[in-house]
């Protein structure tokens, strides 16, 4: 089973990758990883057929994507709806069968974490 790391996990500056995409995945090849999650929207091209023929070309699959949203914020559904769409649409394309909603992190959430009894 291949192993699934993140792609674009690394930041140092808010904002600002310190990689290109093209070199996440080749560091993935290297690791002697199969597949990828898709990272965070808009890391990889959103094209389905860019990120398709990309991935292609150097032998991985795009297996998953980790989709941390406001889903505890009433105000912002509509918003987290359009983006879990706009993110199972590209998996979809490209035959990713797993998409893994979680909250994002908020300063309440991590005062509490590890202590939530």
């Amino acid at each position: 089973m291949p192993r699934r790391p993140s792609a674009g996990e690394c930041r140092t500056i808010p904002g600002r990758w310190e990689q290109g995409y093209e070199q996440i995945l080749q560091e993935i090849i290297s690791a002697g990883y199969t597949g990828t999650e898709l990272g965070p929207y808009g890391y990889f091209p959103t094209d389905p057929m860019v990120l398709n023929k990309t991935l292609q070309h150097m032998g991985l699959r795009l297996l998953s994507s980790f989709v941390p949203v406001p889903i505890t914020d009433p105000s912002k559904i509509a918003k987290v709806i359009e983006h879990v769409r706009r993110v199972g649409s590209l998996l979809s394309a490209l035959g990713a069968k797993l998409l893994v909603l979680s909250d994002w992190q908020t300063s309440e959430r991590r005062q509490i974490a590890g202590r939530v009894p």
